[in-house]
């Protein structure tokens, strides 16, 4: 389950538009929010949506890791001085938090006040206008990305695929920075599979709900096809980021056989474009749009 709400919200903050990159500064006044209104109200809200903990229960690959967000703060539109349109991007259970999260928003003394919210079906661009209690009926399921993602293949050999990525992002391979002239279709794989991975293991079905197994196996076997099957055809630059962070922006052109293994690429690839893919994908990093074309 993965839901996009789109708010507008008035803001006495006279830095945050003027920050290199301000999804992080606007992060930080969320966050504030959440926290004045948890402790105002003696809930638990900033924990659970905010700063989840590690579950108890969670496998053993997960449990040194840095547990990523269930949540992307996209960049925000200036609408006017005061004003500002900003897309939140919530994976899995903690959607049953907004109506919360959104309460916060609107009532709590804060230098962000919302002032209207709306549910954005990404797939079809409608939205419904949220007033009252939120009901969650407007979602992005995997069962909708892997139909797409076979209905893509359907009878092709191969499928041309463009990721014209939106924000800047950044890919490691053993510690290390990949330099923009050097992914790989691996590289990417293995990112979109074990962000996928790690998500759904923290806040959604704990991979019974994805259409096919990500074990370590299975993506190695995947990362290894990519690389001798997929052409990747990269036309990206370099852009100074946060505290001289060097990050990528531009375009991965890839041309994807349309066998099952392709498939199972195509739904991660999907999926990816709602989650971000490499680092910072909580401030919004990674965002890309998919263009195909298909090739017969």
């Amino acid at each position: 389950m993965i839901i996009t709400y789109e708010l507008i919200i008035s803001t006495t903050d006279k830095k945050l538009m003027l920050h290199p990159f301000p999804t992080i500064r606007l992060r930080g006044l969320i966050g504030e929010c959440i926290y004045k209104y948890s402790k105002t109200n003696n809930t638990d809200l900033y924990r659970k949506f905010f700063k989840p903990t590690r579950p108890l229960n969670q496998l053993k690959i997960l449990r040194k890791l840095i547990l990523p967000k269930p949540y992307i703060i996209l960049p925000p539109q200036r609408l006017h001085s005061e004003k500002i349109l900003i897309h939140l991007r919530i994976f899995g259970h903690p959607n049953q938090y907004m109506n919360e999260v959104l309460k916060a928003l609107t009532t709590t003394p804060c230098k962000l006040k919302l002032e209207s919210a709306t549910i954005v079906d990404e797939t079809s661009q409608t939205r419904v206008a949220v007033k009252g209690d939120l009901k969650l009926t407007t979602y992005i399921t995997y069962h909708t990305l892997m139909e797409k993602a076979s209905k893509l293949a359907s009878n092709k050999d191969n499928i041309r695929l463009t990721l014209d990525f939106l924000t800047p992002f950044q890919l490691t391979r053993d510690g290390k920075p990949i330099p923009p002239d050097s992914i790989k279709p691996s590289d990417i794989v293995r990112y979109a599979a074990r962000r996928l991975f790690i998500l759904d293991s923290l806040y959604y079905s704990k991979g019974k709900a994805i259409p096919f197994p990500l074990t370590p196996t299975t993506v190695s076997q995947l990362m290894e096809w990519a690389d001798k099957r997929i052409q990747l055809m990269a036309k990206l630059s370099t852009v100074k980021f946060h505290h001289n962070q060097h990050l990528l922006t531009g375009r991965i052109t890839t041309q994807i056989p349309a066998d099952e293994r392709g498939v199972k690429t195509l739904f991660l690839l999907l999926t990816n474009q709602y989650l971000g893919i490499g680092k910072w994908t909580a401030y919004g990093m990674g965002q890309y749009l998919i263009h195909t074309e298909e090739n017969t």
